[in-house]
């Protein structure tokens, strides 16, 4: 049994948040058994956004900037791979 039922984990490209951790360095196995959300702070998320698609064990939840370039296609990617997908907007917006 784990310490936690949902982990949360914040991504940034710098963008909108300093970039503290490179998402290429989480496996998929940290998504196993699930309750995992990532938001993904990047100006342009598609390639993040392919890389979590493609993990054997996906994030139940994924969250997108709303000034992200490519929204519209990001989401409907994620919400065909049957993710949860949220949208996040900057306090100014």
């Amino acid at each position: 049994r784990g310490f936690s039922q949902n982990i949360h984990l914040d991504l940034s490209d710098g963008s909108f948040a300093p970039p503290l951790l490179n998402y290429r360095e989480i496996g998929g196995d940290v998504f196993k058994p699930g309750g995992i959300s990532v938001h993904l702070m990047f100006r342009r998320p598609e390639e993040a956004v392919d890389y979590f698609l493609s993990l054997n064990y996906k994030p139940d939840l994924i969250i997108l900037q709303a000034e992200s370039s490519g929204l519209e296609e990001s989401l409907s990617l994620i919400k065909s791979a049957g993710i949860r997908v949220g949208i996040c907007l900057l306090q100014k917006s």
